[in-house]
């Protein structure tokens, strides 16, 4: 006896494999991983831990922001100065050469929070006559105090014989006068 044949239902078309989509799939999920483990160890290395310290509980937890680093101090240049003068007369005061000298010492003191390049001034008496003047620059270290700037200035007996009569004629007072400017300042800010 023969069966009759029954007909095979319709069969859908074969799938297509899809190469393209698979190989594209793959790479982002590769990229992720590698994304995901790189945004892992940075965070272990900003913390200060050790990558493979990440993940045990001896660990530090992580700082809160508001303990985060204070701003650097912005530089606060500031100083103070104290002078005085006098002069020498040497063994030959009215020779020529003269053997005088215009003496001064500016005691510096750096109030400020960074070291400072300070110019300083000196200017001595002339009776008649604009005053004599001596300049040096000098390096104030961040906290140095009193430090000494030592000036001497040969005189002819003519400047001599002029300051002598502005301090003679002004008792009690030498008549000197100290200017002291910050000219630029060095080094970090404290």
């Amino acid at each position: 006896m023969s069966y009759p044949q029954q007909p095979y239902p319709p069969q859908p078309p074969p799938r297509r494999r899809h190469d393209a989509r698979n190989v594209i799939l793959i790479i982002a999920g590769a990229l992720a991983v590698i994304i995901a483990a790189s945004v892992a160890i940075s965070a272990a290395a900003g913390n200060g831990r050790h990558p493979a310290a990440a993940g045990t509980s001896a660990a530090p937890a992580a700082a809160p922001a508001a303990q985060a680093a204070a701003p650097a101090p912005v530089p606060s240049p500031a100083g103070t100065g104290a002078g005085s003068c006098d002069y020498t007369l040497g063994d030959n005061p009215a020779g020529d050469p003269s053997t005088a000298v215009a003496t001064a010492e500016v005691d510096l003191t750096n109030t400020g929070n960074v070291g400072t390049v300070v110019r300083v001034t000196v200017g001595w008496p002339q009776e008649g006559y604009a005053p004599l003047t001596m300049t040096r620059t000098v390096r104030m270290p961040y906290g140095a105090s009193g430090a000494p700037v030592s000036f001497h200035m040969p005189l002819t007996s003519t400047q001599l014989d002029n300051l002598q009569n502005w301090q003679l004629g002004h008792t009690g007072q030498d008549g000197c006068t100290y200017s002291e400017t910050i000219l630029r300042t060095y080094g970090p800010a404290h």
